[in-house]
């Protein structure tokens, strides 16, 4: 393999290892931003509402947080939403279930989900399109596909048949390891 193609293969790794991280993150900060008011009792508890106690489980299809303006941010659902771009609703093509990032327009950002076929998948999108997407097959394989505005990208992974890395420019395959293979 050339030394440039390697480089490129190690930075790639390295930034889907810190995108994990940063979805684990937000994750975590989600549950613990949803559990927090769940564990605290104001000094007026006894004639306020009822807090939960610890050992509760809290069950909901679905769960929204909201910035300052009342826009909704974060949604946690099962299933989750067909995505909105400016202000109008399309189809997601299928059930998923996990956590959506929204932005102050309240159009998709990004996403950590599973589908009922039992992919799992984290995405980062610009505005109305997907640019980066790693996704795990629920047997046999596992892809990150990277583009940018000019449907230039690397699709790379492992199937069945072996790994794999397809170099892609203006929407056209234009090299590939292992050469000449049928990519998945």
């Amino acid at each position: 393999m050339c030394t440039s193609c390697a480089a490129r293969i190690d930075r790639l790794e390295h930034r889907a290892r810190r995108d994990r991280r940063l979805a684990l993150f937000a994750l975590a900060a989600t549950v613990v931003a949803l559990v927090a008011p769940l564990r605290a009792t104001p000094a007026s508890a006894a004639s306020g509402p009822r807090v939960a106690s610890t050992d509760s489980v809290l069950r909901v299809r679905g769960l929204v947080v909201v910035d300052g303006q009342g826009h909704d941010r974060v949604f946690i659902g099962a299933p989750l939403p067909d995505p909105s771009l400016f202000g109008k609703r399309r189809s997601r093509g299928g059930n998923y279930s996990g956590i959506l990032l929204l932005d102050a327009n309240g159009d998709e950002r990004s996403g950590y989900a599973t589908t009922d076929s039992g992919q799992v998948m984290f995405t980062l999108d610009e505005v109305g399109r997907m640019v980066a997407n790693f996704m795990a097959q629920p047997a046999g394989g596992v892809r990150l596909n990277l583009t940018d505005e000019f449907d230039n990208g690397i699709r790379l992974g492992t199937s069945r048949e072996g790994p794999f890395l397809d170099f892609v420019k203006a929407g056209k395959s234009v090299a590939q390891l292992p050469g000449g293979s049928k990519l998945p």
